[in-house]
């Protein structure tokens, strides 16, 4: 068995409130992310998977909140079979 110190973080909270109604809808942006693909798009580095983590982290802090403590719950399937961001919205 693998332990993953998130999961079990996860775990607790969902067992202590399952609406996570105690928790922020965002995480703060303490500039590190911004940062670092700065500096990847300065030395002409692609960065793909930070960039996109970084734009995640925005995405609760417009009109939908919940969507920062289920994103991945709400990720869904278009009529082509495939994942779509857009059915977050």
């Amino acid at each position: 068995m693998i332990s993953s110190w998130l999961l079990d973080l996860t775990a607790m909270a969902l067992a202590e409130n399952p609406r996570l109604s105690e928790y922020e809808d965002y995480v703060q942006d303490s500039g590190e992310g911004r940062w670092t693909i700065q500096a990847a798009i300065d030395e002409a580095v692609p960065v793909d998977v930070l960039s996109a983590a970084l734009f995640v982290r925005f995405r609760p802090r417009q009109k939908h909140a919940f969507a920062g403590k289920g994103f991945f719950r709400r990720w869904g399937r278009n009529s082509a079979g495939t994942s779509s961001p857009d059915q977050l919205q």
